[in-house]
């Protein structure tokens, strides 16, 4: 019997040349190759060759309490959450930030690698579960959910988390409310985004949410994955969700699609 080598071995997790290695919290790398079925008419069972690879990275890290330290955020963090005129910054439970990119594979006939190309129609979402404070004498979304007059759903959103901050121009899609035996009345909304967020923090975030082309694109290195090192000199952001919870740590969790062949490099 033999040592296995275990998370702990992990000595190196980068992002656009900024270090989570103290963040981390799940890390995959995913390779996928098509194949081309190469079989002829008479025989009776296929015979699969390279056809196209693909490869796709996932992580999910621990975000900062503020721009300017390395101390993990928490739910205490939160400074704002508005929507339009509702401030609901003492009301939230949990909440999530869900940004979509779709890219298609721009690469050549005879190239053995995928590369992934943005082509535009990015989505931001945004939900959450509050609680309807006693003093209300309404909850303002489901007023706002049943109005005919469209400009009562396109509302405002200001969140800032700690190192995450945006405010986005929305539309109010879902609203829910419940009341059970037991419990607080709560309430829930989803938004979908109407454009680009704006002032979003500075550094990876603002890269991925607001960048353009190749500012948008991460380059990506792992060390010691079974010993050996791996680097994606470029990937596309293909989505990114940051989940704020009650008495939870606050995350995000990411997929990169690559642009080019990953490599890999055996340890010596």
């Amino acid at each position: 019997m033999s040592a296995k080598q275990s998370c702990l071995h992990i000595t190196t997790f980068s992002l656009d040349g900024t270090s989570y290695l103290a963040k981390w919290l799940n890390l995959g790398v995913n390779h996928e190759i098509a194949a081309a079925d190469a079989r002829s008419g008479s025989d009776r069972y296929q015979n699969n060759i390279f056809g196209k690879r693909s490869s796709m990275f996932d992580f999910e890290i621990e975000l900062n309490s503020s721009a300017t330290t390395t101390v993990i955020a928490s739910a205490v963090n939160v400074a704002t959450w508005t929507a339009g005129a509702m401030d609901l910054v003492d009301d939230w439970k949990d909440f999530s930030i869900a940004y979509r990119s779709p890219v298609v594979d721009g690469s050549g006939g005879r190239s053995r690698d995928e590369y992934a190309n943005y082509v535009g129609g990015c989505s931001i979402e945004v939900s959450g579960n509050f609680l309807v404070p006693l003093a209300n004498t309404s909850i303002p979304a489901l007023t706002a959910v049943l109005s005919n007059t469209a400009a009562d759903q396109q509302l405002a959103l200001t969140i800032a988390t700690g190192a995450f901050s945006m405010n986005l121009a929305s539309m109010l899609r879902t609203a829910s409310w419940t009341a059970v035996p037991g419990d607080l009345q709560r309430f829930s909304l989803g938004f979908v985004g109407r454009g680009a967020p704006t002032n979003v923090t500075t550094g990876i975030f603002a890269n991925i949410l607001t960048g353009t082309g190749s500012d948008s694109l991460l380059t990506l290195a792992v060390e010691d994955v079974g010993g050996g090192a791996y680097e994606f000199v470029e990937a596309a952001v293909t989505e990114l969700t940051i989940t704020v919870a009650e008495g939870q740590v606050q995350k995000a969790v990411g997929k990169l699609a690559a642009c080019a062949k990953p490599t890999y490099t055996p340890g010596s």
